[in-house]
């Protein structure tokens, strides 16, 4: 077996592993900035579609009241 190979890849693995802890550190540290700009479009966002809701359940009441004025309508000419 080539032991010169096996540190090879042992230092490979080292490398990669390092590397890739470097990285997440610096993800980690990046976002910290952004994450309050994250939660102010969430909410921002909630707040839209609350607002979507209210129209939604006023356009709900709408053809609710519809039906029941054409029901009404349609019982005034039974034969």
């Amino acid at each position: 077996m080539h032991t010169e190979n096996i540190w090879i890849v042992i230092v490979l693995l080292v490398v990669i592993m390092v590397g890739s802890n470097l990285l997440m550190l610096g993800a980690a540290r990046g976002m910290r900035g952004s994450r309050l700009d994250f939660w102010k479009d969430v909410s921002k966002g909630s707040d839209s579609m609350q607002q979507q809701d209210k129209s939604l359940e006023e356009l709900n009441r709408r053809v609710q009241a519809l039906k029941r004025q054409k029901d009404d309508d349609d019982d005034g000419f039974k034969l």
